[in-house]
């Protein structure tokens, strides 16, 4: 079975390279999993405050309003 690289499918790389390849594409991950629970977070902040404030619908499908208008 031929390997992908001599079917040009994909570029040799040395053992370091790749090595250096995943530790970049591992760091970018975490990165963007910080981010995502931080923004989560951040919304999930907003809709406290939003179910705190007077006059708001209590939820997505509720047919009640807050008792203060």
């Amino acid at each position: 079975m031929r390997s992908l690289a001599s079917k040009g499918y994909a570029p040799r790389m040395k053992a370091s390279e790749l090595e250096q390849t995943i530790v970049g594409m591992r760091q970018d991950l975490a990165i963007r999993r910080d981010e995502r629970s931080k923004a989560q977070a951040a919304v999930a902040g907003v809709d406290q405050q939003i179910a705190k404030a007077p006059g708001v619908w209590k939820g997505a499908n509720s047919r009640a309003r807050c008792s203060t208008p």
